[in-house]
Order: structure tokens, then C-alpha cells, then sequence
């Protein structure tokens, strides 16, 4: 099935959440910034690994000719050398830290399709030393970290849940 994200690339594809927990694999086509080429990332793999990033160009190639003698073509996929690849959004140290901790989360559980709750979130943060809890402003810069991820693509924040969307 091919299907799109609709007007806001963080909230994921349209329609009902099921769609996403139904799916075995699950790929983002992107331009690179540099509009020079495209990053498909593997956003959900049901066995196996996601978070890759595959670069790649387009490029047209010469089939024959028509009875005018017009030339026949076709777009082929051809893998981007990785060292040219757009690498990323750029992270701060904590931003950085956290998407670390989120990501060997989902390694080492069995996710929820869905993502975790913000509690989850909060206490994950918390018990790996990346926010603490008596800080006088904790909720706001756990707010500022949430949102920061989000909106930098690392996560999806959707129906008050937390869910990776880019891996370490």
C-alpha cells in the first residue's frame, strides 16, 4: 500500500491509528536539503531492523527509440555514496541523549506500535539522568525536549504518546 503523511510530516500518515499497527514496513521518502538527492528511511520494520537511511538519485536512462525515433526512457534508482548523504537534524547534547535513550528503549522491549505515554517518557528521562525531576523548571524543559524532538523528526508526538520515528 502506498500512502502519504498529509500536510504535517510529524503526525504521520492520515486515517486511523490502526493503519500504522497493521503495517509490517514502514518508508519515508524525503529530499535532502540540498534538493540533490532523496533519503528513503526505514521509519518501521515488524522483524527487523528500522532507522536505516538509504540515499539515492534518480536518473534517467535510455531504453531505445520509437518508430519517430524518439528516445524511450525510464528513471532507475541509483544508491548515494553514504559520505554525501544528509545526516541529519542537528541535535543539542540532551536532544542527543534522548533520542539514545528512546532508541535502546525500543530495542531492548517489545514497542508499542503506538509509542509510550509521556509518564513513560518523563520517566525514562529521568532515570537515565537526562532531566531532573527537582529542577525548578522540569516540566518545562521536559516540554522543550519532547517538543524539540518532535519537531525535529526524531519523534511523533500524537494523542498525548511518544514515538520514535528516526533511530540512533
Amino acid at each position: 500500500m502506498v500512502h502519504h503523511a498529509g500536510k504535517d510530516d510529524a503526525r504521520g500518515a492520515r486515517g486511523h491509528s490502526s493503519l500504522r499497527a497493521a503495517t509490517d514496513t514502514e518508508i519515508s521518502i524525503k529530499r535532502a536539503e540540498s534538493g540533490e538527492f532523496s533519503i528513503a528511511s526505514i521509519d518501521k520494520q515488524r522483524d527487523g531492523a528500522s532507522g536505516d537511511k538509504l540515499p539515492f538519485e534518480l536518473k534517467e536512462v535510455q531504453l531505445g527509440t520509437d518508430q519517430d525515433g524518439d528516445q524511450i526512457t525510464t528513471a532507475v534508482v541509483a544508491h548515494r555514496d553514504q559520505s554525501n548523504a544528509y545526516s541529519g537534524p542537528k541535535l543539542t547534547s540532551r536532544q542527543q541523549a534522548a533520542k539514545t535513550v528512546l532508541f535502546q528503549h525500543w530495542m531492548t522491549g517489545s514497542p508499542d506500535p503506538e509509542g509510550i505515554t509521556f509518564e513513560q517518557f518523563r520517566d525514562l528521562m529521568v532515570d537515565r539522568g537526562i532531566e531532573e525531576e527537582d529542577h525548578p523548571r522540569f516540566r518545562q524543559r521536559l516540554s522543550e525536549l519532547r517538543a524539540g524532538l518532535n519537531s525535529k523528526g526524531i519523534i511523533q508526538v500524537i494523542g498525548g504518546r511518544v514515538r520514535l520515528v528516526m533511530a540512533a
